[in-house]
């Protein structure tokens, strides 16, 4: 890195992304609940709604948005496009555009590493130490029990690396550092997880809960050292080539892709500056926690396969991950998935926000249904708090109420 450090404060987390924030879905007023005329089926009024509620989120000074929902396990899904890939500019979305979706690449971070435990090449309860060569001497004494399944549901005890504070440790040290650093994406996750394990823990690991980007971080390095590969080409051949995701990694490439934009209000809007290489390389030690791009399509079919699998299907999905996504209770965490419990229905759900890009999934715990939305707008006030996560969270309140 070099000595200019991350540009600024709030540049930095609009790449770095705010991905604890804003997790629950909490109704705050009726919402703006833009219901189409009568028409005959009720597909048609829910494409119609859906429709309305993206157009609203752009009026409302969202750049674009994209959202799609599914309603039963046997229907087609349905999606809504509204806004531009540029602020100003650029061409109207269509709805199969790339999108970064944040933090909700941790389920499918966690979702490998299911299929690489069912694969045995690891253990829910593998241990840094057993992986990492040279670890086990200078690693912090706190960690000795610290496991896989531990970092995947944020009780590894790891600093958050959520906000500009923790980065800039890292970066110091880097600045620091005298001897060679390593030139391929595996050897700075690795290098980043043996400087993060020397450094004192920021909760207790294994008993409380602090959400943690460095955690996802840690466990692909677990993953790279039991098979042997880096984290994106193991992630290809068992998750998303298989699944037909198509995911790429960080900013959206080609012609009418969407650009991110980060500002504190509608008006405060711009476009996203572009990150020096050197940055960029070290915030990709990050990527399985938040760095994932694909199209809504795609997207949708990630989410009805969970739909099937969480009503007892058999899908490609890996049986533990499942299972654990069918336990988890309002409140908790498990596996890059809250649970929570909407107007007496259970609900799995999930934010993300990474270089100006901002995204929200629900999923109905039963598999009756699934609602996202996808932003190419970062919206973070000076409280910390985000207008966008909440302009689509009240969209999506107006969505999961009955017609």
């Amino acid at each position: 890195m070099d000595s200019t450090g991350f540009q600024t404060r709030r540049q930095l987390l609009a790449w770095l992304g705010m991905a604890g924030a804003g997790l629950g879905l909490q109704a705050c007023g009726s919402g703006s609940d833009a219901s189409a005329p009568a028409v005959p089926t009720e597909r048609q009024r829910q494409a119609q709604r859906l429709q309305a509620q993206a157009e609203a989120c752009v009026k409302d000074g969202l750049v674009g948005v994209v959202m799609g929902r599914q309603d039963g396990i046997d229907a087609e899904g349905l999606r809504a496009a509204a806004g531009r890939t540029q602020l100003g500019a650029g061409q109207a979305l269509k709805g199969d555009e790339r999108f970064i979706i944040g933090s909700n690449t941790k389920a499918m971070t966690a979702a490998l590493a299911a299929r690489c435990v069912d694969k045995g090449l690891l253990r829910w309860d593998s241990r840094p130490a057993e992986l990492l060569p040279g670890l086990a001497a200078v690693q912090h004494p706190d960690y000795q029990d610290l496991t896989l399944a531990m970092l995947l549901d944020h009780r590894g005890g790891l600093a958050a690396f959520t906000d500009g504070v923790d980065l800039e440790r890292f970066a110091a040290y880097l600045q620091a550092y005298a001897g060679t650093l390593p030139a391929t994406e595996t050897g700075r996750r690795r290098f980043f997880v043996d400087w993060l394990l020397t450094q004192a823990p920021a909760a207790r690991p294994g008993q409380d809960f602090l959400y943690s980007n460095a955690g996802y971080a840690t466990a692909a390095a677990l993953l790279e050292a039991a098979s042997g590969l880096d984290f994106k080409a193991l992630f290809a051949r068992e998750l998303s080539d298989p699944l037909q995701l198509a995911v790429a990694w960080g900013a959206p490439v080609g012609a009418g892709q969407p650009q991110g934009h980060e500002g504190a209000s509608p008006r405060q809007l711009s476009a996203l500056p572009t990150v020096p290489d050197e940055q960029l390389a070290w915030l990709a030690v990050l990527a399985p926690a938040g760095e994932a791009n694909l199209a809504a399509p795609a997207y949708g079919r990630w989410l009805q396969l969970h739909q099937l699998a969480l009503q007892g299907r058999s899908t490609a999905l890996p049986r533990g991950y499942v299972s654990r996504l069918q336990a988890l209770r309002p409140g908790d965490y498990a596996l890059g998935w809250m649970g929570n419990s909407f107007e007496g229905r259970s609900l799995l759900i999930h934010t993300g926000a990474n270089a100006g890009f901002m995204s929200m999934v629900a999923l109905a715990q039963d598999g009756s249904q699934h609602l996202f939305a996808f932003s190419n707008t970062f919206g973070l006030r000076a409280d910390g708090s985000s207008w966008v996560l909440e302009r689509l969270n009240t969209a999506a309140i107006a969505l999961l109420r009955p017609l």
